[in-house]
C-alpha cells in the first residue's frame, strides 16, 4: 500500500516529531490530542558529519517508517518538527536543512530547530525551565515565565562546546601527549590512549590525528577513557572532568542569569551521555549551578528529545493544552520502553 493511500483515521490531522542527531535519527507520529501512534529510526542526520545526501536519506527513512507504523499518509500530517544537532548558523544551516528536507520528497510542511530546543521541550513540556545537552557537543536553552528564551553554547567545537565529550576527549589526548614528552604530569591517560586507538607507540597518535579520518566522533569517543580514569583516581583525568562540569554549568548559569531566574524554582533537565559519566562530573555541575539558582530542580530530562520534538510541534500548532500534555505522558512510557528494547537512538 502506498504512503498516499493509507487513510484509517479519516479526517484526523497528525504531526511528526524528529530528532536528527549525530549518532542516529528517531521520529514519532502523533495526533493533535497527544496520542503517539507510530515510530521510526534511521542513521545520523547531522549533515556536517554525514553529508547532505545521507542526512536527507536518514530523515526520509525515519519519517516514512514512523508513518507506516502509524498507518498515516504524508497528506494527513500538518507539521514535521525537526530538531537537529549542528544547527549552529541559523541562516546557512537553515537553508541547508530546508534543501535536505525538500530532497526527502515527503511533501510535508516542516520547521527546523536546534537539538537543544527539543531537549528543553522534553525536559520541561514547553513550560518555564531549562534544558542542557552534554554529548558530543554542548549547549543550554531556557524559557522564563515571561516567555523569554535564551541559548548559551552550541557554537560547535571551534568556538564553544567546552565540557562536551569532544572537549573532554581532546583535553585527555593533549594531557596524554604532554605526559609522553615531559611537559605534563604522568597520567593513566597515556596508556589509555595507546590502548583505545590501538597504537604500537604513543607517537603513532600524531599520524592518526592528522590522517584526515580523525573527526569529532573519534575524539569524543576518548571521553569515556578520561571519565573511566577519573573514576579510578587519576589526578589529571579528575581535573579534566571537574573542569568539564564547571564549563557546562557556566552555560546553564549564563541562561539562568539572562532570563533572571536565579530566585525561581524551575526544572533543569539533563540530556546527553556526559551526564551519565559518573558522580564526579554530576556533583560538581550541580554544585556550581546551585550556587546561583539554589531552587533549580536538577535531574534527567523527563522525556528524550524526540518526544520534545512532538511536544514543541504541538506547541507551534497551538494545541499543547494541559490535557494534551497528560495524554502525551500517558502514551509515552510504554513506547519508550519498547524503543529502548529495540535499540532506538533516543
Amino acid at each position: 500500500m502506498s504512503e498516499g493511500t493509507v487513510q484509517p483515521y479519516g479526517e484526523r490531522a497528525f504531526l511528526v516529531g524528529l530528532d536528527g542527531g549525530a549518532t542516529g535519527t528517531a521520529a514519532l507520529v502523533g495526533d493533535l490530542e497527544g496520542h503517539i501512534l507510530g515510530w521510526g529510526t534511521a542513521g545520523p542526520a547531522n549533515y556536517h558529519t554525514v553529508g547532505r545526501e545521507a542526512s536527507s536519506r536518514a530523515v526520509g527513512e525515519a519519517v516514512r517508517q514512523a508513518l507506516r507504523s502509524a498507518r498515516v499518509s504524508p497528506e494527513q500530517v500538518r507539521l514535521l518538527l525537526v530538531g537537529v544537532a549542528g544547527l549552529d548558523h541559523p541562516r546557512q544551516d537553515g537553508q541547508a536543512y530546508q534543501e535536505i528536507l525538500e530532497a526527502t520528497g515527503l511533501g510535508i510542511p516542516f520547521q527546523v530547530v536546534g537539538d537543544v530546543v527539543i531537549a528543553w521541550a522534553g525536559a520541561t513540556l514547553v513550560l518555564p525551565g531549562l534544558g542542557v545537552i552534554a554529548g558530543t557537543g554542548c549547549s543550554a536553552y531556557g524559557m522564563n515565565r515571561r516567555g523569554e528564551t535564551w541559548k548559551a553554547g552550541g557554537w560547535d567545537y571551534l568556538l564553544a562546546d567546552e565540557g562536551s565529550a569532544y572537549w573532554i576527549g581532546l583535553e585527555g589526548l593533549r594531557a596524554a601527549m604532554r605526559a609522553y614528552d615531559g611537559r605534563g604530569e604522568p597520567t593513566a591517560l597515556l596508556a589509555a590512549m595507546v590502548r583505545h586507538y590501538r597504537l604500537a607507540d604513543p607517537l603513532d597518535m600524531v599520524q592518526v590525528a592528522y590522517s584526515g579520518h580523525f573527526h569529532k566522533a573519534e575524539v569524543a569517543a576518548f571521553a569515556q577513557e578520561v571519565t573511566r580514569s577519573a573514576g579510578e583516581g587519576d589526578p589529571v583525568a579528575r581535573q579534566i572532568v571537574v573542569r568539564a562540569a564547571e564549563e557546562v554549568a557556566r552555560m546553564v548559569v549564563a541562561v539562568i542569569r539572562k532570563l533572571q531566574m536565579e530566585e525561581e524554582r524551575f526544572p533543569l533537565g539533563l540530556s546527553g551521555g556526559v551526564f551519565r559519566s559518573g558522580d564526579l562530573f554530576l556533583s560538581r555541575f550541580m554544585e556550581v549551578v546551585r550556587q546561583v539558582a539554589p531552587q533549580a530542580q536538577i535531574g534527567p530530562a523527563r522525556y528524550p528529545p524526540v518526544v520534545g520534538a512532538l511536544l514543541y510541534g504541538l506547541h507551534l500548532l497551538g494545541r499543547l493544552t494541559p490535557e494534551v500534555r497528560e495524554a502525551v505522558a500517558a502514551n509515552t512510557a510504554g513506547l519508550l520502553e519498547l524503543l529502548r528494547w529495540k535499540g532506538a537512538a533516543l
